[in-house]
C-alpha cells in the first residue's frame, strides 16, 4: 500500500486541526526521500510544524531538509 501511494505523483494531506497531518506529511516526504524519489514537502501553516519535526529552520525558499528532500 505505502509502495502504491508513494508511485504517485503528487499526495496532497488535508484534514481538520490536531490529527496529524503534519507528522504523516513529513514522514512520508522522508520515506520517499530515503528511496531516492526528489521529494518536496510544502507546508502552509504559519506555526511551520513540519519545519520544526524535521528540525530545520522555516523559510519562504526551498531548504534540502536531507538528501532528495526540499
Amino acid at each position: 500500500m505505502l509502495n502504491d501511494l508513494l508511485a504517485r505523483r503528487a499526495i496532497i494531506i488535508l484534514g481538520k486541526g490536531g490529527v496529524g497531518k503534519s507528522t504523516i506529511a513529513a514522514a512520508l516526504a522522508m520515506v520517499a526521500a530515503a528511496e531516492g524519489k526528489r521529494t518536496l514537502l510544502m507546508e502552509t501553516d504559519s506555526r511551520a510544524p513540519v519545519a520544526e519535526r524535521l528540525e530545520i529552520k522555516p523559510d519562504y525558499a526551498p531548504v534540502e531538509a536531507a538528501r532528495n528532500l526540499s
